[in-house]
Parts: structure tokens; C-alpha cells; sequence
């Protein structure tokens, strides 16, 4: 029988490109979007997924095409991001039979990584909200949860996450 661990992953608002560049040390610009409309606001999530995986929270709605993101983050131009609301979570069902290990990626995010058929190790990566450096705490709260998960009857297949530290799970990506 699968087991599951039941993440509060926040929805999504915006996922697009930026093609500006920031007029500030923390701004994100895309001239195609309309910040507004689509209801973006302070304390939404921004996840650059570029490659640095970094996480910021709106700090201001400039204009339609314009924000400005805490902890000096810039979502510099080109590059791939989401914003993900700072209040509104949909649960996730994430699977845990077959996970191999959990590696701790940087202060937003740390990877899953799957034993699958072939011999092939699937990836998904988990945006949590920023820890403070050399943290370990969103690693420690997934595998409380699945040590918690394994030691469940059988019948109980989704369990919500041991989360004594408040670490906010905000998005996922696969890489097969």
C-alpha cells in the first residue's frame, strides 16, 4: 500500500518569463503581465525557477508589470518564475515508497529523490519559505513525516506533515 504525505503546497497565481530589467536590487518586471488584475498582493511568494531557486515575498505591487521582492532577491531578465499565494494552499498528495533520499538544496529548497523503474532517479524539487542558513529543518520535517507515515497502520495512506518549526511548503517541480 503507497503512502502519502499530505503537503499544503500554496496555489499558484502567475507563472510566466521576466523580460525587464529590474529597476531595483529586488524588483521583478514582466510587461507581460498585469500584477493586479491577477491579484497578486504583499506576502505572495515569488519562486525564481531559473536555476537559483530562490525565493522572495512581494514587498510591493509597483505597477501592473512591477514588484518588488523582500531579502534583495532579483528575478533577473529571461528568467522562468511563479507567484504563489501567501495565504491560499491546496493539498498535495506526495509519494513516499519509493523516495531514495532527501538532499537539502540551498535556504528555499531541497530535492526528493525517487527509485523508479530502470533504475532511473526521479527528482522533485520542494520550495519551502526561506530558513536561515546551514538550515536543515525542512529536510528534518519531511523525513519526521515519513518515519511518522511508515509507522501508521496500513489503512492510514496520507499523513499531514510533522511541522513543529512552521516551515512553509510553497511549490513542487519533477525532473524525470
Amino acid at each position: 500500500m503507497e503512502k502519502f504525505i499530505k503537503l499544503p503546497i500554496q496555489n499558484e497565481i502567475v507563472s510566466s518569463t521576466t523580460d525587464g530589467i529590474p529597476a531595483g536590487s529586488n524588483d521583478l518586471i514582466d510587461s507581460t503581465a498585469d500584477f493586479v488584475t491577477d491579484g497578486v498582493a504583499v506576502g505572495d511568494f515569488v519562486v525564481d525557477l531559473s536555476g537559483s531557486g530562490n525565493v522572495a515575498t512581494v514587498e510591493a505591487v509597483v505597477d501592473l508589470n512591477n514588484l518588488t521582492l523582500s531579502d534583495s532577491v532579483t528575478v533577473s531578465s529571461g528568467s522562468a518564475y511563479l507567484i504563489l499565494s501567501g495565504t491560499n494552499s491546496t493539498a498535495e498528495l506526495l509519494p513516499i515508497s519509493d523516495i531514495l533520499y532527501v538532499e537539502r538544496n540551498n535556504v528555499y529548497s531541497l530535492d526528493i529523490h525517487y527509485n523508479v523503474a530502470g533504475g532511473n532517479n526521479d527528482i522533485i524539487t520542494l520550495y519551502h519559505s526561506r530558513l536561515a542558513a546551514g538550515s536543515q529543518a525542512g529536510r528534518y520535517v519531511l523525513q519526521d513525516t515519513i518515519v511518522k507515515a511508515f509507522s501508521k497502520v496500513w489503512q492510514d495512506v496520507a499523513i499531514e506533515p510533522v511541522n513543529p518549526l512552521n516551515v512553509k511548503f510553497l511549490a513542487t517541480t519533477y525532473t524525470p
